[in-house]
């Protein structure tokens, strides 16, 4: 199913990269020495209406 709407999920991705861009919600800064990163996943769902449809 994912590969079926891999296009969209693609410009879904891109558009909320460019609308936290676009609102300057965060700043990447370096690991201070000693810290470990706290990974991050975005969680994409399909949606469908009360009819089922996408």
């Amino acid at each position: 199913m994912w590969s079926l709407n891999a296009e969209q999920r693609k410009k879904a991705v891109e558009a909320e990269y460019q609308s936290l861009m676009k609102h300057d919600t965060w700043d990447l800064v370096p690991l201070p020495h000693g810290k470990k990163l706290v990974g991050g996943r975005w969680v994409l769902r399909v949606k469908h209406d009360e009819n089922g449809q996408v």
